[in-house]
């Protein structure tokens, strides 16, 4: 259950619209729904899907704009009388069984964010570049490897002036790196080293990147296997011809 909740707020509580969007697993991975607070300036959502640490992008206008994982509870108290809080910040208080997660979750996000950006836009272009037939797979490889492996040392960095929950952004980071290096070896020949990696990697959250890898791993193997598929299609229709 995620509970919000805000206080020393000069509009009518009731009036104060919320907007949401839970991350599933499915055809319609976000779902967003806008709602508003009650009379008391509170609000529960309760998430039914039995997922891991599910990730909610929340929207109060004026108040706040971040992003929460629930695995158990969450409680998030805004005061109406800061300023609008972005991500995260020391103003935004949290409590519950999942706080001290989201905590290190949202200063994850924010730290060298500028860097974190750019990582992503470069491995989005070397993956997609392979993808459309721009850029060797080889060259893709090495250069996405390259580009991991500073995702990993801002994480190192991150981790080692605020230590705790490295399982979660270490999952987190890698769901990122194989979510587009799934999509660049589409219809293309893959190493078994590659491959076996998809294969094992179990992500602990459920998240965009963590549910877009699952995504995108089900593509891969569908167009992996559709000259398989086809194959079998005409041999069937040869069997049942006449």
């Amino acid at each position: 259950v995620l509970r919000i909740r805000v206080i020393n707020s000069k509009t009518a509580l009731d009036k104060i619209a919320v907007k949401y969007t839970i991350v599933h697993v499915g055809p319609e991975f976000q779902v967003p729904t806008t709602t508003t607070l009650n009379a008391s300036g509170e609000l529960s959502i309760t998430l039914n899907e039995n997922l891991p640490y599910q990730q909610v992008w929340l929207y109060i206008e004026n108040y706040v704009n971040t992003v929460l994982v629930v695995n158990e509870d969450l409680t998030l108290t805004i005061n109406a009388g800061q300023k609008e809080i972005s991500f995260w910040s020391k103003e935004l208080k949290l409590e519950g069984t999942d706080c001290l997660l989201n905590e290190q979750l949202l200063k994850h996000i924010c730290f060298n964010k500028s860097q974190r950006s750019a990582l992503t836009r470069e491995l989005t272009d070397v993956c997609m570049g392979a993808a459309m037939n721009q850029l060797p797979v080889h060259d893709m490889q090495t250069k996405a490897d390259l580009i991991y492996t500073e995702m990993k040392k801002r994480d190192a960095a991150f981790l080692a002036q605020s230590p705790g929950f490295a399982w979660a952004i270490e999952s987190e980071t890698k769901a990122e790196y194989y979510e587009w290096l799934l999509k660049a070896y589409w219809n293309k020949p893959t190493p078994d080293s590659v491959q076996q990696q998809f294969i094992n990697f179990r992500p602990y959250l459920t998240t965009n990147s963590s549910t877009q890898f699952f995504r995108n791993l089900k593509d891969y193997y569908t167009i992996k296997n559709f000259s398989k598929i086809d194959a079998a299609r005409e041999n069937l229709f040869a069997d049942t011809a006449g």
